[in-house]
């Protein structure tokens, strides 16, 4: 289950970097001389909603992302807390806070 975690915030990292790449190339290479928008700002017009949801919802599971990475043995429960208890900052900072505590180590 940790290795899903880690997973998902990998992915979901890349296609944030892989989008936000291809948006700051399409205005770099969107020169219309007409002054119309090409497709470059079309896609641009659809996609930065998009883009701006998952810029703001990355930092809002940022407890749960650290604790994946972490191999943090309570992610499940870091990953519940901040979801449940997230929106008010005392829970997101309690998240946070719990996700950097000491990992215990399975023995092998």
């Amino acid at each position: 289950m940790k290795n899903f975690f880690r997973e998902i915030a990998l992915s979901l990292v890349a296609v944030i970097a892989a989008v936000t790449f291809g948006l700051l190339a399409m205005v770099y290479f969107n020169a219309n001389p007409t002054g119309q928008p090409g497709i470059a700002g079309t896609i641009i017009e659809t996609t930065g909603p998009l883009l701006l949801v998952a810029i703001i919802i990355a930092p809002y599971f940022l407890p749960t992302l650290i604790a994946a990475f972490r191999s943090h043995h309570q992610t499940v429960a870091i990953f519940a807390t901040n979801l449940l208890l997230g929106w008010t900052v005392l829970g997101w900072i309690a998240a946070l806070i719990w996700s950097l505590t000491a990992v215990q180590r399975q023995p092998n």
